[in-house]
């Protein structure tokens, strides 16, 4: 809150006094020792202390000050691009002798901390600004005393006494330069050994926010409190609302047949390893396979049925799948998302499926004067079939499909090749044993053949 007061300006200058002889710890006794460069840095902040306050002394004791002190204030320096930092420290005007002002940009204890000592020069009525000019000191690092002196000149659109009457900026908006005033450094120098003699700013333009009053601050606690109300019964409100969305959903699941989803998906992957089994290479020997995965079900239930929508990202309902295109996210319940639409309840359950294996190959048999011929070891349950459907004379190949101990058995027709393969015979034997083997005293010899000719 901004305070107007008659009292001087020398308790800022005191903080600088504090931990000024701080005792280092020697290497070998119980007593300590002071570092030269800390005994420089601290006599000389510990001097310039005692001389400020001297003659802050002299000029109170002939004029009383008028003082006004803002919470915040907002700043731009060449790197802030422009933009208005808002800084939650002190800004304090004091009003000396004449128009002669003490301006303080921060606590000394929070550097950049920024002293002003000016006075009016006069006013420049081509750019419609007062002009003052002074002393300006910059704490920039009380642990390590560097301090920087030297001069500036200020530019406002307004008289500094201005500023004593609480006139500032609201900094809920816009920041224009109508309250503003810039600050230009020059010669500014420090004593510090060891550092480059030049100021970190070069300019600041300072944004005085204006103090709230006492009614103001009441009403913003009470805007704050009744905000903090409203989200504490609208948080009530949603968690009410959450809970009765989750007790529907809850209630609804209740009813579902979760043992027909998993057999329909079972008979789907059932049916998916049939499928797949049409291109197994079963010709050398028979093939044994079973499905195990886990898949993404997506189901819809309402109070009459449970259905599913897609398997695996395969559509099986198309009419509750254009359903669910349209459902918006209802819930969550054990992290798993429930979407809705009217009173229908879409999710995702990840569902395990093992299939029992399945079997399938070929054999040959050949029925011979009333009886079979097996060129391969046949399961009895082949036997019996063939001895019941295999009535002609003379080789047939069949296909089987064995599923949990259920045959599927036909005749099936082949080349003439895969009857030689499946009679145990090599079909390529005929082709190879007609080959030329060379030329023997003018005789061409065909190895296997019947026929000799002759160069005689």
């Amino acid at each position: 809150m901004g305070r107007v007061t008659g009292t001087d300006s020398r308790a800022f200058f005191y903080i600088y006094s504090v931990n000024l002889f701080i005792i280092e710890p020697s290497g070998s006794g119980s007593c300590g020792h002071l570092s030269d460069n800390t005994i420089m840095g601290k006599m000389f902040i510990a001097f310039f202390i005692l001389f400020m306050t001297i003659v802050l002394n002299s000029v109170n004791a002939q004029e009383k000050e008028v003082t006004y002190t803002y919470d915040k204030f907002g700043i731009i320096n060449q790197y802030t691009n422009n933009m208005v930092l808002e800084v939650n420290d002190v800004l304090k005007f004091v009003k000396r002798k004449g128009n002669s002002f003490f301006i303080q940009l921060a606590h000394p204890m929070n550097p950049p901390a920024y002293s002003l000592f000016v006075s009016l020069k006069g006013y420049d009525e081509l750019n419609e600004k007062y002009v003052y000019i002074g002393d300006a000191i910059v704490g920039i690092d009380i642990k390590e005393g560097l301090i920087y002196k030297g001069k500036c000149l200020i530019k406002s659109s307004k008289n500094l006494d201005a500023f004593l009457n609480n006139i500032g900026y609201n900094y809920e908006y816009t920041y224009s330069k109508d309250l503003s005033f810039s600050v230009y450094f020059k010669n500014m120098r420090t004593s510090k050994e060891g550092y480059i003699p030049q100021m970190p700013y070069t300019f600041v333009e300072v944004f005085p926010i204006k103090n709230k009053s006492e009614q103001e601050r009441e009403e913003k606690l009470l805007r704050e409190k009744r905000k903090q109300e409203w989200e504490k019964r609208e948080f009530e409100r949603k968690e009410k609302e959450i809970k009765r969305k989750e007790e529907e959903v809850i209630n609804i699941l209740s009813t579902a047949n979760r043992q027909n989803i998993k057999e329909q998906v079972c008979t789907y992957f059932e049916n998916k390893l049939l499928k797949d089994s049409e291109y197994w290479d079963v010709l050398a020997k028979p093939q044994k396979k079973e499905i195990k995965t886990t898949t993404d079900v997506l189901i819809h239930i309402d109070s009459l049925q449970t259905n599913i929508v897609q398997i695996d990202k395969e559509i099986i309902n198309y009419d509750l799948d254009f359903l669910h295109r349209k459902a918006s996210h209802y819930c969550t319940i054990n992290g798993t998302n429930y979407y809705k639409y009217q009173n229908h309840i879409f999710y995702i359950e990840k569902v395990d499926i093992k299939t029992k294996p399945l079997e399938k190959g070929i054999y040959g048999v050949e029925r011979k004067k009333g009886k079979l011929k097996y060129y391969q070891t046949v399961p009895k349950e082949i036997q019996e079939w063939c001895q019941s459907n295999i009535i002609k004379n003379g080789f047939q190949a069949i296909e089987y499909s064995n599923y949990d101990g259920q045959y599927t058995i036909k005749p099936i027709t082949v080349t003439k090749d895969v009857k030689k393969t499946l009679q145990g015979k090599d079909p390529q034997k005929a082709k190879k044993t007609w080959k030329t083997l060379g030329i023997i005293c003018g005789n061409v010899v065909l190895i296997g053949g019947a026929i000799a000719l002759g160069a005689m």
